[in-house]
């Protein structure tokens, strides 16, 4: 406990020294006592300064070392690119930005963290004393905090959307991962599908969650699959008595030059069979997971959701898997191709016994709704007999009117469960035009308008973002610069 006393005596200076005009520098004064020290951009330190340093970076990092462990320190270090060690030898100040940097990073908590040792299992353990792991390991972030309503699937910070900046993604993740115990999971699970899944998540990371009762408890990261404009992260629920479900959750298009595949989740949206580019070659990756008894083990099933692209990859997974899915969220999602809602509702119908439940949620305005759910031929679950186990619901917009290019944008990024203000009023879809509802060519020529568009210039927009894609990676070849970013291993 004294360490991480310690490591809390830097956040708390490094705080008031943000908050203060000049620049500051930190240091320990002759009582061993952390103090902060005026500094410039431009300041060379002497003989004594470069002492002074040393002496509070050895501090530093035996604080580090002990409150964070030294797999998790170097871990950090390698994120955001710190070499410690040459920093000290050089002398270099301690400044209030690195401290908040680490802190910031130190948020991130994977399994291996909370274990002392090999031979413990957080399956065998209770939610309560994962809990209270996950509290001993969280150490106090520097900076101002996030309101996680205002936080969304785009980086909040302008530059961001250009230059890759993981500190800022990982202080949102942080901010997102918090006052979970005063939602739904419903909230949660749109939350997820929505901001957190765009932060970019690691395999072994614990995300709390909702559980029964109001409870906290935890997700594990379990597998991350990725390629061709498509991730997806398998999580399983640690905790002997957790109430959580296996969940595979799938991430949107990519909007931001900075995050991972944006060019390629473009291309999905814009092939004929929306999605196809990115799922298929992870078909094999996704039959292998569905068979791991690790993750599902033989009479459980999984939990599937995803939100705009995400979604629409959710249906090809659900598609495939649904004898062993209890229940699929569709967010936001365009429809897939025609041959696959009416397959699906023929193995369905067929089926004697079908234990699914299919729920997907619109946003609307009239007219003018979400372009999403004009896209795609029909919607999967269309066709199905039993109506009970298809449930739309189409949040209808309420505090604004939507005209513009920017009304859309903000009516397909808002989250209408996870939200602190009464944006929307929820209404479920009568049964009896349901089918009605998830077909885009029986939804009027003014729905359809927009799929037609999209399969004429589709084919055309695919084209010229292929070349753009090249044209960045012979970029990356010359120079070594690079424009994007992938996901691929």
């Amino acid at each position: 406990m004294a360490a991480i006393s310690n490591f809390s005596d830097f956040v708390r200076v490094s705080e008031q020294a943000l908050r203060s005009s000049q620049r500051q520098r930190l240091i320990l004064n002759d009582a061993g006592k952390l103090v902060t020290a005026e500094t410039s951009r431009y300041f060379r330190p002497n003989g004594k300064a470069i002492e002074e340093n040393r002496r509070v970076w050895s501090f530093f990092l035996d604080c580090l070392k002990s409150t964070l462990g030294e797999q998790k320190l170097q871990r950090i270090a390698a994120r955001y690119q710190i070499n410690f060690h040459e920093i000290q030898g050089k002398g270099s100040p301690l400044l209030p930005q690195l401290v908040e940097k680490i802190s910031i990073g130190a948020t991130r908590t994977l399994s291996t963290d909370l274990k002392a040792d090999k031979t413990q299992r957080l399956k065998k353990m209770s939610t309560e004393q994962i809990n209270n792991l996950f509290a001993q390991k969280t150490c106090p972030i520097v900076g101002d905090p996030m309101n996680p309503f205002y936080v969304y699937g785009g980086p909040t910070q302008k530059r961001a959307w250009l230059i890759h900046n993981p500190q800022l993604m990982d202080k949102e993740l942080h901010f997102l991962s918090t006052q979970i115990d005063k939602i739904s999971f419903s909230a949660w699970r749109e939350r997820l599908c929505k901001t957190m899944i765009n932060k970019e998540l690691m395999e072994k990371q614990i995300l709390p969650a909702p559980g029964a009762n109001g409870r906290v408890e935890y997700y594990k990261v379990y597998r991350r699959i990725s390629g061709n404009g498509l991730v997806a992260y398998a999580l399983k629920p640690v905790g002997a008595d957790s109430t959580l479900q296996p969940l595979v959750v799938f991430r949107p298009t990519q909007i931001a030059l900075s995050y991972e595949d944006m060019i390629d989740s473009l291309m999905n949206d814009l092939e004929l069979r929306i999605g196809q580019m990115g799922y298929v070659p992870a078909r094999p990756k996704f039959d292998a997971l569905m068979k791991d008894p690790h993750f599902c083990p033989p009479g459980k099933k999984v939990t599937v959701a995803g939100y705009s692209l995400g979604g629409t990859h959710a249906q090809w997974f659900t598609y495939d898997h649904w004898k062993r899915i209890s229940k699929s969220c569709f967010y936001n999602a365009p429809s897939v191709h025609e041959e696959m809602a009416e397959d699906f509702a023929k193995q369905v119908n067929g089926a004697p016994f079908a234990h699914l439940k299919i729920r997907i949620k619109r946003v609307v305005a009239g007219l003018q709704g979400d372009w999403a759910h004009f896209l795609g031929g029909k919607h999967l679950g269309w066709g199905i007999k039993r109506k009970n186990m298809v449930k739309l619901t189409e949040y209808n917009c309420v505090s604004r009117t939507i005209s513009s290019l920017f009304d859309r944008i903000w009516l397909h990024t808002r989250r209408v469960v996870d939200s602190d203000k009464g944006h929307f009023v929820p209404t479920v879809v009568d049964p009896k035009f349901l089918d009605e509802h998830l077909d885009n060519e029986s939804r009027g020529p003014a729905i359809y308008w927009y799929e037609k568009m999209r399969r004429v210039w589709g084919g055309t927009l695919i084209l010229a973002l292929s070349g753009l894609k090249s044209f960045a990676n012979c970029i990356y070849k010359w120079t070594g610069l690079s424009l994007i970013r992938s996901s691929k291993p």
